[in-house]
């Protein structure tokens, strides 16, 4: 019996190599038994790494200026959390997604209340 591969796993190892090869911060994260990072973990650090490039980019010269100098000398572990925290750091990124994360939950808690008040009023 002939076993089914899927025939794009090894094209998706390949890319993912490749990308690694072109963002040394995701090369030098651990790996899994063939060399390669899956997983939701994974996928978590690749969507934290094309936020954190994208808010690199949009931000002015002088602030991609100190996340260079900054990034260059840091003496901690060279990942992506880390690459995060200092793009967040000089451009006040972090700011904006805390304040949108705080709408966020006041929403929520507001239907839930808004709810919870209409469930009361019709007793």
């Amino acid at each position: 019996m002939k076993v089914k591969r899927r025939p794009h796993a090894h094209a998706e190892r390949i890319r993912a190599r490749r990308h690694e090869q072109h963002h040394p911060v995701l090369a030098s994260q651990p790996c899994d038994a063939g060399g390669l990072r899956t997983g939701a973990c994974f996928d978590h650090e690749m969507r934290v790494w094309r936020e954190s490039c994208r808010d690199a980019r949009a931000a002015t010269r002088k602030q991609r200026a100190a996340i260079r100098e900054t990034w260059r000398a840091w003496p901690g572990p060279v990942t992506v959390l880390c690459f995060r925290y200092i793009v967040d750091l000089h451009t006040g990124a972090l700011d904006q997604r805390r304040q949108a994360a705080v709408q966020a939950t006041l929403g929520v808690a507001r239907a839930d209340i808004e709810a919870a008040l209409q469930a009361s009023a019709q007793r």
